[in-house]
């Protein structure tokens, strides 16, 4: 009867792995806090750097201070830059001390506007190797976004302060004096040009490349895409890379919702239509309760004005509801107009459109048909269409 008690006990004793993660490192060492931020310290890699691996020859006994030096060094790359160690001969105990967390980050030589935007992302942290680097990363790009293409930022630590210091070296402020586009696309130029959210002799950005690249794989355009910069003396030179997305696309898509179950989906879309990148979709929606087929296309017909295309497009829907079931066909064709400045991208589109609507059964009417006017004016500013899916900045304005 006493292997009931015994068996349950042996379940509330720590495994293995808890007791090596969290109090004993291998072999003499050992950790006097239990309990440490982040979990277990040491990889598997660093204890066979303290410990050694009996099966492999030359490495199954580390010496002591070569151990203790692997064991600090880890600790000071976990934010442990106070430990201790004490030597009792059979044992080793290892005093990790207060993690060090930054409190303070001090930019020096910064140019203009840089502090326009607080960095806040260092509260709090462990002072370690990622966020140094981190913190190196965000201010490199800070400078990249204001005019700066070819900076130079060194980052260091004081552990007692709890302190980040970065030197800056921004370098000349540059304007954008060219871009390199493609070479042997089967785009125009003014294709490419269209999804820019810079302008050549503006000051550099590289936020705004970003921006123009993610434009290019939201519009099937590229399948990736990114920029190059070169500084020279008489500004930066831009180069567009991209790898191009088969021209096709057909996209399906089943789902369920309270309303309609189940549902199917049918996406098709040519994005290549001619050199000026115009581009015609349709899409496919079945369920038991809504049955649609829409088509539209984008036509950069124009050559005198490449920012502006027709816009014709067809839509029948059938909806079948308890108490009625209606038909309806709506028939468009208008022009649509983008186009960017510095801070913002506008966005115009007129559609006159001619609707038809059926009631199959139940009551209303058998037959309407009339002409509606839809339009739309939006203004975006870039820093809100950059952050879009993660909104900290910008503005957006909608008329219709």
């Amino acid at each position: 009867m006493t292997w009931i008690p015994l068996l349950f006990l042996l379940f509330l004793q720590p495994s293995f792995g808890e007791i090596l993660s969290s109090k004993k490192i291998c072999g003499p060492y050992e950790l006097t806090e239990a309990q440490l931020p982040g979990g277990s310290l040491f990889s598997k890699n660093d204890l066979l750097l303290i410990c050694g691996d009996e099966s492999a020859p030359g490495w199954s006994e580390i010496p002591r201070n070569q151990a203790l030096y692997q064991i600090q060094t880890v600790l000071k790359s976990q934010g442990y830059f106070q430990s201790k160690i004490e030597d009792q001969g059979e044992r080793v105990l290892v005093t990790p001390g207060p993690r060090s967390t930054v409190k303070k980050v001090e930019f020096k030589n910064a140019p203009p506007n840089f502090k326009d935007v607080i960095f806040r992302g260092y509260k709090g942290q462990a002072i370690t190797p990622t966020t140094l680097s981190n913190t190196k990363d965000w201010t490199t790009s800070r400078l990249r976004s204001i005019g700066y293409p070819c900076p130079s930022v060194s980052v260091s630590a004081n552990a007692k302060e709890e302190s980040l210091t970065l030197n800056l070296k921004p370098g000349p402020k540059l304007r954008i004096i060219e871009v390199d586009r493609p070479k042997d696309s089967p785009y125009d130029d003014s294709a490419w040009q269209r999804y820019d959210a810079f302008k050549v002799h503006q000051y550099f950005n590289a936020d705004l490349l970003t921006l123009t690249s993610r434009r290019l794989l939201e519009n099937d355009m590229a399948q990736f895409a990114f920029f190059k910069d070169l500084c020279k003396l008489d500004g930066a030179h831009v180069f567009q890379n991209v790898s191009l997305a088969p021209p096709r696309s057909l996209l399906f898509s089943f789902g369920a919702s309270t309303e309609e179950a189940p549902i199917a989906e049918v996406e098709w879309k040519h994005s290549r239509l001619d050199a000026a990148g115009s581009n015609v979709s349709a899409n496919l929606y079945g369920s038991p309760r809504r049955q649609s087929l829409k088509m539209q296309s984008e036509l950069y017909w124009f050559h005198f004005w490449k920012e502006l295309y027709f816009f014709p497009g067809v839509e029948i829907r059938r909806e079948n509801e308890p108490n009625y079931k209606t038909l309806s066909q709506h028939f468009q064709w208008g022009l649509g107009h983008r186009n960017d400045d510095s801070r913002h991208r506008y966005s115009f589109r007129y559609t006159p459109m001619y609707t038809v609507e059926k009631t199959l059964e139940g009551a209303g009417p058998t037959n309407i048909q009339y002409f509606s006017f839809p339009s739309s004016l939006t203004l975006t500013s870039h820093y809100f269409e950059y952050f879009k899916t993660t909104p900290q900045q910008g503005y957006q304005l909608n008329v219709d």
